[in-house]
């Protein structure tokens, strides 16, 4: 069995609205991450109110304080009361209240097929809740998005076409296995804005134990989509995000075929970006899957492109990078490693690894 599989086929479902509240009731699955999530935060909510209970004891302390102090007596015993009366209600009541506001609130579903494969990258944007594994059917990964601001940051490099981040773009044949996690729904403006430049769809997704999830994937874009919809037709919109960094399209993603005079003609990964990408599919044993259904523009598998470029995994790590994120920069990976993989041929699937 592929090691892209964790239970038996079944179809995709996508979804061309934006995200909307999931079937707790049908879905057995959510439900329990639902209770998970619910568990967790009412977990905080009381040991918010044991906190509270030793504000309040320490506000009436300070509250007897003052009031046998001579310098306070003569405030009226009524004006004081008053006061710490109102410092009272604003700790016991309004906490409490978004604390269940939030417990109550939807948890959209998010796929991770890239850098949200790392969890520590995701937790930089947004909170993530009951982060796991599980399987996509119909969709690959390819490196076609040109990160402008990888490029402005001196993350990406010019002079070698390393320009390119990850996308999901559908495919019958193939089948990926991704990160999947829960966002407060409060929190979705911040995977917007970070995912500001994908077409945002709903895919159905199966978890290890059987049961089929709806979330949120980042899909390939085209440069004409991305002007009309992302930058709601404006150009000036378009020039202030892509500036003087990036003269060619930014999604290398042609349904109508390639340009003619397309230059560069080719766009590679991003190495850094790239080496989180791996961290992140190392992490949730998914390695094998991720080198051999994830391409480079060019049509190569990851796993050929790593092989063709040994010298990615020999590099030292940047000095901006979080060693959270790395791989064991400095050293070749040892070939019984996940990362190792990259310069063997495929194997079989890890016998820990369900099928």
């Amino acid at each position: 069995m592929s090691s892209c599989q964790l239970t038996s086929p079944s179809p995709p479902l996508r979804v061309s609205s934006k995200h909307s509240q999931p079937n707790w009731e049908s879905n057995p699955s959510a439900s329990k991450q639902r209770a998970s999530v619910n568990s967790e935060l009412l977990a905080r909510q009381r040991k918010y109110q044991k906190n509270s209970l030793f504000s309040n004891r320490l506000l009436f302390i300070i509250w007897a304080a003052c009031y046998t102090n001579p310098l306070v007596r003569p405030v009226s015993f009524g004006y004081l009361t008053v006061f710490f009366g109102v410092l009272l209600v604003l700790i016991r009541i309004i906490p409490p209240i978004r604390t269940t506001t939030f417990i109550n609130t939807t948890m959209p579903a998010i796929v991770g097929i890239g850098s949200l494969l790392s969890k520590a990258s995701a937790e930089r944007s947004f909170p993530v809740y009951n982060f796991r594994k599980a399987r996509l059917h119909g969709w690959k990964r390819i490196f076609n998005l040109v990160g402008v601001h990888s490029i402005r940051t001196g993350r990406a490099n010019l002079e070698t076409l390393e320009v390119a981040a990850l996308a999901a773009a559908e495919d019958s044949n193939s089948s990926i296995l991704v990160s999947l996690f829960e966002v407060p729904v409060d929190e979705m403006s911040q995977y917007y804005i970070r995912e500001q430049r994908y077409v945002h769809r709903k895919v159905i997704v199966t978890e290890e134990d059987g049961s089929q999830t709806e979330a949120m994937i980042c899909e390939q874009n085209t440069e004409s989509q991305y002007l009309e919809v992302n930058c709601n037709g404006d150009k000036t919109i378009y020039n202030n995000i892509v500036g003087d960094v990036w003269k060619a399209p930014i999604w290398y993603n042609f349904p109508d075929g390639v340009p003619p005079n397309l230059d560069p003609p080719a766009v590679f990964p991003i190495r850094q970006y790239l080496r989180l990408c791996l961290s992140g599919a190392e992490s949730l044993n998914i390695m094998d899957c991720f080198l051999d259904n994830t391409f480079v523009y060019d049509g190569r598998t990851l796993r050929k492109y790593l092989s063709d470029n040994p010298d990615i995994a020999e590099e030292t790590a940047p000095h901006n990078v979080q060693e959270s994120d790395n791989l064991k920069f400095g050293t070749r990976p040892h070939e019984s490693s996940a990362v190792g993989a990259a310069y063997r041929p495929s194997s079989e699937e890890k016998p820990n690894e369900k099928q």
